[in-house]
């Protein structure tokens, strides 16, 4: 349960973090590129990497963040669908629900093969701390979106 628990957040924690960085930020427009490197930066300090680590590490995270993303694109496509249906039966729940199960299994699989991964080129007290420091990122990333959103609700309002 626990780890149905810690997908469920982490899967949550990375469609917010996708929401929030696609979305225009004081006017300019999310820069895939400056993000990958604040993720970058984010765990070189927060894991403490040597410059061996980094050079081994980064590159493979990246990976396993693509791989993730790939991993959910069908559940998010599904969930999309049903929401612009507009007869819903329970068989399309049903249909959804079987995919995002689905969903979960590739992520734990995707989990464990990119934590044996990181473990070739890492000690396992930072693949450890990697798991806490990716819960970390995914709350800043949250407490920014919801800073920014509050400072641009302020700014309309200023403007009525």
């Amino acid at each position: 349960m626990t780890n149905s628990k810690f997908i469920l957040t982490l899967i949550l924690s990375m469609l917010i973090s996708l929401t929030a960085v696609a979305q225009r930020h004081h006017g300019r427009k999310f820069n895939a590129e400056q993000h990958r490197q604040e993720r970058a930066d984010f765990f070189i300090k927060e894991m403490n990497l040597t410059a061996k680590e980094q050079a081994d590490f980064i590159p493979l995270m990246q990976e396993y963040i693509n791989a993730r993303f790939e991993a959910n694109r069908e559940a998010r496509n599904a969930a999309r669908e049903l929401r612009r249906k507009a007869n819903k039966t329970s068989a399309d729940y049903q249909k959804v629900i079987d995919q995002m199960l689905a969903q979960k299994e590739k992520e734990v699989n995707l989990q464990k093969e990119y934590y044996k991964k990181f473990g070739q080129v890492l000690p396992p007290e930072k693949v450890l701390k990697y798991h806490s420091s990716e819960m970390k990122f995914m709350g800043e990333v949250v407490r920014n979106h919801r800073m920014c959103s509050e400072k641009d609700k302020e700014t309309q309002e200023k403007g009525r």
